[in-house]
């Protein structure tokens, strides 16, 4: 379905005044729901609309909803197309392999930038830790950011929030919490660093982008070629295949070092006494707001914990002994992936001792202030010759 209408705002019984306005908003032609909704509701009609994203749980909350009274005659609109994005939404696939998954988001990031430098965007990442840990990483990459996540307390995502809608800060990285309710009018990208757990949720997430009319694009991650399957249920779900976004694999390969460490720094610089102290208030909150007793809930959970530390061990062994045999006999029918399946990089394995990112890490701690800077502005900064070539 068209996102706009051949009809105008004054077609639909508004008053001067208020098209005169849409025309000051830069808003020329009405969407759909608007052409269907617009003029029942100037008639004292009421009107249920439902995004493309949108659950008939809450349209059928909405019915029998005391707070909102809902007339028996309620005139129901749903965007009805065989695609589950909008139109305006450029969705790109980027290949990484396991172990550089931050490096490409750096390079895709910095690319990225060059020809957007005032674009806002937004990451999603699926766990709390993560996405504080990638938060940190980044700022010492040179990309100014806010997290947000469910272990902030109220008043630092109410301070996140702001400075990304204020563009104070144009990147925000966040988990699942910030892809549904958020109306951030201006992202201009949405990067997926990790898959999301169900595929229902990559519209979510992606929906953050290309809102009322605007054009957006939507970069996912993906590790090669562990992630085709779950690329596939997604591509089912939206009836949409994604094209690739492309980045120098030689200027990803030279930041690898700086960026694998800047990551370990991170983890390190982590107060994971006070991030463990936040989740253990949340879990006892979550038990009194249920009428259960916290100190008996509590001592359940840890010896749960220890029952599931030991099975997650043996699923993750299981898992990859699983991976290695499927990897070998992937055979590869999508012709976007062709020149992937015969890449060396997707197929080797590239690890740093612990030791030796841990002896990198007190080293880049004790590196002067200004050889810091130096390092950052080179991952931030344009290529100007290579643009003006």
């Amino acid at each position: 379905m068209s996102l706009w209408t051949g009809k105008k705002f004054s077609d639909l019984g508004l008053t001067y005044w208020i098209t005169r306005q849409t025309e000051k908003l830069g808003l020329r032609r009405p969407t759909p729901i608007q052409v269907e909704c617009i003029p029942r509701i100037l008639q004292g009609q009421d009107c249920i609309g439902a995004a493309k994203t949108g659950s008939a749980t809450l349209k059928d909350f909405l019915k029998t909803s005391i707070v909102f009274p809902i007339a028996e005659d309620v005139f129901e609109w749903s965007e009805q197309s065989q695609v589950a994005t909008v139109e305006t939404l450029d969705q790109r696939y980027l290949l990484c392999a396991d172990y550089d998954r931050d490096t490409v988001l750096v390079e895709a990031l910095r690319k990225y930038k060059e020809e957007n430098e005032d674009a806002s965007i937004m990451i999603f990442t699926n766990s709390k830790k993560d996405c504080q840990i990638l938060s940190m990483a980044m700022n010492s990459f040179g990309f100014d950011n806010v997290c947000l996540h469910g272990f902030l307390r109220q008043k630092e995502r109410v301070a996140a929030l702001n400075k990304f809608k204020s563009k104070h800060v144009r990147i925000m990285i966040a988990t699942d919490v910030a892809s549904r309710g958020l109306d951030i009018h201006d992202v201009q990208l949405v990067v997926n660093h990790r898959l999301p757990k169900k595929a229902i949720e990559y519209i979510h997430r992606v929906g953050r982008t290309a809102r009322a009319g605007r054009s957006g694009m939507a970069i996912t991650i993906l590790r090669f070629p562990r992630d085709l399957e779950a690329l596939g249920e997604i591509e089912d779900m939206i009836n949409t295949k994604l094209t690739e976004y492309s980045v120098d694999d030689r200027l990803v390969q030279r930041i690898f070092m700086q960026v694998k460490v800047a990551r370990a720094e991170a983890e390190m610089n982590l107060d994971n006494k006070d991030f463990d102290e936040r989740q253990h208030k949340y879990r006892r909150l979550r038990w009194i707001q249920d009428g259960l007793d916290p100190d008996v809930m509590e001592a359940k959970w840890k010896e749960e914990m220890k029952v599931r530390e030991q099975e997650r061990r043996e699923r993750l062994r299981k898992e990859n002994e699983e991976r290695r045999a499927r990897d070998k006999q992937t055979v590869v029918t999508d012709k976007r992936f062709e020149a992937a399946a015969s890449d060396k990089k997707f197929k080797k394995r590239k690890f740093i001792a612990a030791d030796k990112l841990t002896e990198l890490v007190e080293k880049r701690k004790t590196e002067p202030a200004a050889k810091k800077n130096r390092d950052k502005s080179k991952l931030v900064k344009k290529k100007t010759k290579k643009t003006a070539q």
